[in-house]
């Protein structure tokens, strides 16, 4: 048995001449909350598109490990039929389907359906504004209720470990609180592992267990909510000052 449920190993990413990720490791453990926090082009949705298999093989080298199994280079709908799905950014709904039909989307992988009913209904429970849209197009909803729209339908795809890129993009401070509650009840009650990208430093500090820093497609930094202080030395990886990306270096 591993002690982690993902490994990443001497990741690097390339899109034709130019690098996104270059020799990324990090370790995800069973039921944490993981964050990659990191200021934009930093390689976080890179990072996630990796596991996922949303990227050409030619772009991906290293090593990725689910469960102690290879995945780096398998087909995108293998990987989700492992237990993992990807909530991408921008809250990608089909806009002319009902809340419920893009629900039901998520149902399609399923092996076992018997308990689909029970499953949308949890998530209804975890998302009530959802419940009162039921039938309206998908189209027509709130920023903050297409990714309530997005998470929901990642969960009954039966996932058990969710990459999530920027779920607080473009909404107010109190939808992305809420859609973080959510979250976090997810963990708590079904054991889910998350995966979270965030430009904010003081949101992961908030709801992480660990953090990764990434800056200029380099991780720099890896540390705990307990072990982060203050906060300096999160804040200063993120920019790139000087004096803590010394300690960061012996931190990695």
């Amino acid at each position: 048995m591993t002690d982690y449920l993902l490994r990443i190993s001497s990741l690097s990413v390339n899109y034709g001449a130019t690098p996104a990720l270059q020799d990324i490791d990090l370790v995800v453990r069973q039921g944490e909350v993981a964050c990659v926090v990191g200021q934009n082009g930093a390689g976080k949705s890179s990072l996630l598109s990796a596991v996922a298999g949303a990227l050409p093989n030619q772009a991906c080298q290293g090593q990725v490990e689910y469960q102690g199994k290879s995945i780096l280079g398998r087909k995108a709908e293998d990987i989700a039929r492992m237990g993992i799905s990807l909530v991408p950014e921008g809250r990608h709904v089909f806009s002319d389907m009902t809340v419920k039909e893009n629900l039901l989307i998520g149902t399609y992988m399923r092996r076992d359906r018997r308990n689909v009913k029970q499953e949308i209904e949890t998530v209804l429970e975890l998302f009530p504004r959802l419940r009162e849209r039921l039938a309206f197009p998908a189209g027509l909803l709130s920023g903050g209720e297409q990714q309530m729209l997005v998470i929901g339908r990642s969960v009954l795809t039966n996932t058990k470990f969710m990459l999530i890129d920027e779920p607080s993009l473009g909404l107010a401070p109190l939808v992305i609180d809420n859609v973080y509650q959510a979250l976090l009840a997810l963990r708590n009650e079904r054991g889910l592992t998350l995966l979270i990208n965030e430009q904010s430093s003081n949101r992961v500090m908030k709801y992480a267990d660990t953090i990764h820093v990434l800056r200029g497609g380099r991780k720099r930094l890896t540390t705990t909510v307990q072990e982060v202080g203050n906060g300096e030395t999160l804040k200063a990886a993120y920019f790139g000052l000087t004096k803590t990306d010394e300690t960061a270096a012996e931190v990695m």
